[in-house]
């Protein structure tokens, strides 16, 4: 391989691995410009791959198919570098542009075709410095007027960069200089073809400076824009702490004051659950105690005295619920409950408050439930009293609780057929002391809320699915206490006769 071909090999393979490069870096937001210089170092590569074959005497017809291909990549590089110093310039396509930006791009498609732009014979002509014999086929008249065209869009682009660099844009100097040598080295070439000066090609060579001054031009606009990016970040982060230690504050001041609401909407559902029974107890003792000033009894002592302790039971009801609600968090970390005789239990006790009601409990052989018996038994209890209460007093209709392991949890699903919720009753209904059965002596609104807390504290979740007038589905998940039961079980198998007891 002589030295011309070697400069041609490498030119083409740094010119290919740069427009991969562009390429793949084009991909990103903000760097597509670097398409243009992909296809602009892809044009170089073809060029100078070309010129392998007719600097190695390959034949006549690979020297012909060869010679179109560089003719099309010339005519295809200038249309890009006639794109790219519209850019740099900012300026609109003239009329003389906006022709070669359809000539150039159709005379690459019609110097393809064989004949037209190149024919046999195949001349040899030599440089001996380099060692190289180089295979020229015959330009046509049209071959000719492409190369002009190509020379055209070259100078016509050469001039709005310099247009450009007057105007102080960066880089287009530099840029519009090297296509004037890549321009004029083309006119070297075209003077050697045609015998009338000794010298070797050198347009292939020459045509990675056009892609040097365009690299270095992105390169030096990456590096501007890392430089501001950095500076942004810091302002940025300087600026994300401020706001931060603001919103910490900000957040800090609305905490407070959303604990003094959420204390006082407490207090007021506590003062309203408390007040009406206490009203009566109170009512009930002002006029026993009138009566019997006067040295009366009167007949109704005893239905007064029935109604003041009954409002006295929901006023310890009320306290119990409260005090089983500050007690959450301190559940033991370990406890089981078998579900069976819980929900048995459970649905006994509202089968027995609700005779109208078909209750039924579907509940699997063993399950045992990560759960204080105790809570786990008020949040089934308050499940099915809320399930109850979804239809009229006395009114009939059908309620199913569905008991069963799936995925290590305790499912324990409570569905009734009753009047269902609506989106705002459903969004509230955890909310507490928010009730819809004001009505109802007892009904404190404590009873969902303190069941989801305990469900919760038992490392589970309650979470209730209603539409208006189709039921309500409660599910109830915790953790299932089988790998419990077997440790318990183990160690009791493991335990020496007579250990444990008398």
């Amino acid at each position: 391989m002589n030295v011309a071909a070697t400069l041609s090999v490498a030119t083409a393979g740094i010119a290919l691995g740069g427009a991969a490069a562009a390429w793949l870096v084009g991909r990103a937001q903000g760097w597509r410009a670097l398409r243009w210089f992909s296809l602009l170092a892809l044009c170089v590569a073809v060029y100078s791959a070309g010129n392998v074959a007719t600097v190695l005497s390959a034949p006549d017809g690979v020297v012909l198919v060869a010679s179109r291909l560089q003719l099309a990549a010339a005519l295809l590089e200038a249309w890009v570098v006639l794109h790219v110093a519209d850019v740099m310039a900012g300026l609109a396509p003239g009329p003389a542009e906006r022709w070669l930006r359809w000539a150039l791009p159709l005379g690459a498609a019609l110097a393809q075709l064989p004949g037209l732009a190149y024919r046999a014979p195949v001349t040899l002509h030599g440089f001996p410095p380099w060692g190289a014999v180089y295979s020229d086929p015959s330009p046509t008249p049209f071959g000719s007027a492409l190369f002009v065209l190509t020379s055209a869009g070259a100078l016509l682009a050469v001039w709005r960069l310099w247009r450009a660099h007057r105007r102080g844009v960066p880089h287009a100097g530099a840029y519009g200089l090297s296509i004037l040598v890549l321009t004029s080295l083309g006119v070297n070439d075209a003077l050697a073809m045609s015998r009338l000066v000794e010298a070797p090609y050198l347009m292939d060579v020459a045509a990675l400076l056009p892609v040097g001054v365009l690299g270095w031009s992105h390169i030096v606009r990456f590096l501007e824009d890392a430089a501001t990016l950095e500076g942004l970040r810091g302002r940025l982060e300087a600026q994300v702490e401020q706001r931060t230690r603001a919103l910490s504050q900000t957040q800090a001041a609305l905490l407070g004051a959303e604990k003094l609401a959420d204390f006082g909407r407490f207090a007021g559902g506590l003062a309203h659950q408390v007040n009406n029974p206490a009203a009566v107890v109170q009512s009930g003792l002002t006029y026993l105690r009138a009566e019997l000033a006067e040295g009366r009894v009167p007949p109704d002592a005893e239905q007064v005295l029935r109604e003041s302790v009954e409002a006295m039971r929901r006023i310890t009801a009320l306290v119990r619920r409260m005090v089983d609600a500050g007690r959450i968090a301190d559940r033991p970390a370990q406890a089981c409950a078998r579900v069976a005789p819980l929900v048995e239990a459970a649905v006994a006790g509202a089968q027995a408050a609700c005779p109208s009601l078909q209750i039924t409990a579907t509940v699997a052989p063993g399950l045992v439930a990560a759960m204080v018996e105790s809570d786990l038994t008020a949040v089934v209890e308050a499940l099915l009293s809320n399930a109850c209460a979804a239809f009229p007093p006395g009114g009939r209709g059908r309620v199913s609780v569905t008991a069963a392991a799936r995925g290590g949890l305790a499912v324990i699903e409570v569905v009734d057929g009753g009047a269902g919720m609506s989106p705002e009753v459903l969004q509230r209904a955890f909310d507490p002391f928010f009730s819809t059965r004001a009505d109802v002596p007892g009904a404190a609104g404590l009873g969902l809320p303190v069941a989801r807390s305990l469900a919760e504290a038992a490392r589970g979740r309650l979470e209730l699915q209603s539409r208006e007038g189709q039921g309500t589905r409660a599910v109830l998940e915790v953790p299932e206490a089988i790998q419990l039961e077997e440790t318990t079980s183990r160690h009791l198998l493991a335990a020496p006769p007579g250990a444990g007891g008398g």
